[in-house]
């Protein structure tokens, strides 16, 4: 029995070892796996840098390089077609006041000289005659001046005569013509009574006894003949009113045109005096030579002056040369012969960028420039101008003292405007899909290889950026949000990542 028992001991106790052992097997087996697990996710998982969300400033910082030129210039000029017998300096070089710019041939200026004194001396004589000529002109012109006037007055004399005689003859003919009338009126009244008196010899007759007949008989004829004689003397009257009124119609008529003719020759004789007088030689031939001789003298003078410098031009101020307009055997012209700095008017930068950084930099924004080793910190954008294209701004900036020259190459830095934002982040963080912009933000979750990182997507809205950061919107990210900035690998939203050991 004991040992019965005791075998039973001893197999319960080996099996017991066994479930122990078996136990500490899939124990390591478990370990093992999770163990390989992990290793394997070190290669396979992504590692991510997170950024945390914070508030911040977004600046516009632009960087251009262009060419430093003088705001302004002095031209040096000289006379016209002279022979440059030597230009001394070169554009961008820096000359003092009084220093050599070049130097014309003497020869050639003297033969200048001498045409000009030939010209002049041509013109005096040229206007020697035209005087004379003028003059012969202006006499003749008073003659002809003269006569018209006379001319003018004899036409207004007579008209005047010619005037007071048709008034009086038109006024004889109005008399005629009311005596006329009046003969008329009184003959027609004579007619009248002679009318009555054989209408009244008439009736008597008719009425009379057969002896009273013959002598009333005897006085209706005499009644009778005295009307014939009455109405005689009525048409004869009629007749001559008729023809007075005809002779003052006539007249009035006449006078008319008469009026309308004189009136005619008159304008004309009035004109003739009014020519006379512009007829006046327009010869401007000596007026012009008078000019072109005091230009003459001028010119003369500077090449004089010139010639006793022994043709050699200087720079009446400091500067440096921008433009060198006539070369070593060339004649000047009308134009400078060579452009120098105003310096009293300083220096400004020009330089092109995108349009993008139009809204960054308005006017008066500080600016900081440097080149060839030197720099200048007090620059002012003095003004934008937006390129026909629309793709570039032309940036100009006024430059303090004297640390560059005209022509010189240059870099210019300007901190643009910036503002401040309660969310931001790297640039890098922005991604994008369907035209929104979302970020990947760090979040944890439990698995059963434990509480493991996960990429989760919150979309944002852009409200500005730079190279750098940018500045974002959203009601799920707050202050402290870990927003994954970059990966080692492509992540997703829902990826497992491994954030990377700082």
């Amino acid at each position: 029995m004991k040992e019965k028992e005791k075998r039973t001991e001893k197999q319960s106790v080996n099996q017991s070892i066994f479930w122990v052992k078996g136990f500490a097997v899939l124990l390591a087996v478990i370990l093992f796996f999770t163990v390989v697990s992990r290793v394997a996710a070190s290669f396979t998982v992504p590692r991510v840098t997170v950024a945390e969300i914070g508030s911040g400033k977004i600046g516009h910082d632009v960087t251009a390089s262009g060419m430093v030129e003088a705001a302004g210039e002095r031209a040096v000029c000289t006379l016209p077609d002279l022979l440059v017998a030597q230009m001394s300096v070169h554009a961008g070089e820096r000359v003092a006041e009084g220093d050599l710019l070049f130097t014309v041939d003497l020869e050639q200026l003297g033969e200048q000289i001498t045409e000009l004194e030939e010209q002049i001396a041509k013109l005096s004589l040229e206007n020697e005659a035209a005087e004379k000529n003028r003059e012969q002109e202006t006499k003749k012109q008073q003659i002809e001046e003269q006569r018209a006037k006379e001319d003018y007055q004899d036409i207004v004399s007579r008209q005047a005569e010619a005037e007071k005689q048709r008034a009086e003859n038109l006024q004889e003919a109005e008399a005629a013509k009311q005596r006329a009338g009046e003969d008329l009126n009184v003959a027609i009244e004579v007619k009248q009574r002679a009318e009555e008196a054989y209408n009244q010899a008439v009736k008597e007759l008719e009425d009379a006894q057969e002896q009273n007949q013959a002598a009333l008989q005897e006085n209706m004829q005499q009644k009778k003949a005295d009307l014939d004689s009455c109405e005689a003397n009525v048409a004869e009257k009629k007749t001559a009113y008729d023809t007075s009124v005809e002779q003052w119609k006539a007249l009035q008529d006449a006078a008319g045109t008469e009026d309308t003719s004189e009136k005619d020759a008159t304008k004309a004789a009035a004109r003739a005096v009014e020519d006379a007088a512009l007829s006046e030689s327009t010869d401007n031939t000596a007026q012009i030579n008078a000019i072109t001789m005091e230009q003459y003298e001028r010119q003369q003078k500077q090449l004089i002056a010139l010639r006793e410098l022994n043709g050699e031009v200087r720079a009446d101020a400091a500067g440096t040369v921008t433009k060198v307009l006539v070369e070593t055997g060339q004649k000047t012209t009308d134009t400078a012969a060579v452009l120098l700095s105003d310096e009293d008017r300083g220096l400004l930068f020009t330089a092109s960028v995108d349009s993008k950084y139009r809204e960054y930099l308005p006017v008066g924004t500080a600016a900081e420039l440097s080149g060839s080793g030197r720099r200048v910190e007090d620059c002012t954008v003095s003004a934008i101008e937006i390129a026909e294209d629309g793709q570039k701004v032309r940036i100009t900036a006024e430059l303090t003292g004297d640390s560059f020259t005209p022509g010189e190459s240059a870099e210019i830095s300007i901190t643009g405007k910036s503002d401040s934002y309660d969310f931001t982040i790297p640039v890098t963080a922005i991604r994008e899909e369907n035209q929104k912009n979302y970020v990947l933000v760090l979040d944890t979750e439990n698995t059963i290889l434990g509480e493991q990182y996960v990429a989760r997507k919150v979309e944002v809205e852009v409200l500005d950026k730079n190279s750098t950061y940018a500045a974002v919107d959203s009601s799920a990210l707050s202050n402290g949000s870990q927003i994954i900035a970059d990966s080692s690998r492509n992540v997703s939203a829902g990826d497992i990542v491994r954030l990377e050991e700082q």
